[in-house]
């Protein structure tokens, strides 16, 4: 899927809560990261499974049980739990800008990040770190920016990446909503 038209806004909502929560079109779970359990980004309009550690309502509504995001459950213990956007085709945009609400809440300080890296083609070059790395933010959703300027008039897709090293003591959720 390539998306030309903007503004673009992904909301992460949840169409049927009766029906299996598949991520939208164009998003799509990295097959060459992690295997195994909470190894992928889930879609939910519920509370975090890990209470304080994630947020309890979407970005969007912040109603519990409406709305919906996506988020890499801590519990895994993985080093890098990929998710991968649309391609999005920046021809004829100036001053592009990338934009999203990202929980990041942990027990602990050193428990684990979330970076965003890009994939420019024709050439599949990667550029890692594009935002982040983030570590703890608190129990609040928090609005991230990123400037795109260096990648106008390229075709791009974005790799929103976490990394945990859970323990008992030391979980830390990730989640990702309202994101143009």
């Amino acid at each position: 899927l390539r998306i030309s038209n903007f503004p673009y806004i992904e909301k992460f909502t949840v169409q049927n809560s009766n029906a299996a929560l598949e991520l939208p079109t164009g998003y799509v779970n990295a097959t060459s990261d992690s295997s195994g359990f909470f190894s992928d980004w889930l879609l939910t309009n519920t509370a975090s499974s890990t209470g304080n550690h994630g947020p309890t309502a979407d970005h969007t509504s912040g109603v519990p049980g409406q709305g919906g995001y996506v988020f890499a459950d801590d519990d895994g213990n993985h080093l890098a739990v990929n998710l991968l956007s649309p391609c999005f085709d920046l021809s004829g945009q100036v001053f592009p800008r990338m934009r999203f609400a990202l929980h990041s809440q942990s027990a602990s300080a050193a428990s684990g990040s979330f970076s965003v890296d890009i994939i420019n083609y024709p050439s599949i070059s990667l550029t890692t770190d594009l935002l982040g790395p983030i570590g703890h933010i608190g129990a609040s959703w928090a609005i991230q920016s990123i400037d795109l300027a260096a990648f106008s008039g390229q075709i791009v897709q974005f790799v929103f990446r976490a990394n945990s090293f859970s323990s008992n003591s030391t979980l830390h959720d990730f989640a990702l909503d309202d994101v143009s």
